[in-house]
């Protein structure tokens, strides 16, 4: 709507859901929307660009925290004494001077 009239990349409503997919992507022409309009272009681009950001961000937190998830119950059966690094170092050096002694 605030730049349809005078480009070519916004004047439907794919062609313009195109132009912000590459927006996204980082292959964009900010010179185009600052000649149409000064202060429109920078208010709207970069309240598009930081809402896509914290979008992305958080589709990222959501698949990291999935995984965490997924991981956490799968160590809920392990003892916590084999999971802890001080313990398992312990048990393979006992592990390995039983072979030393054997």
């Amino acid at each position: 709507l605030a730049f349809g009239r005078q480009l070519l990349e916004f004047s439907e409503i794919t062609v313009s859901l195109m132009s912000l997919f590459q927006v996204i992507l980082g292959d964009f022409d900010y010179s185009s929307l600052h000649k149409v309009n000064r202060v429109l272009a920078p208010l709207i681009f970069v309240s598009f660009v930081v809402l896509m950001f914290f979008i992305m961000l958080n589709m990222i937190l959501a698949v990291v925290m999935k995984t965490y998830e997924q991981v956490h119950t799968d160590l809920q059966g392990v003892a916590k004494n084999e999971v802890t690094g001080m313990s398992l170092m312990r048990q393979r050096t006992k592990e390995f001077i039983h072979l030393l002694t054997a």
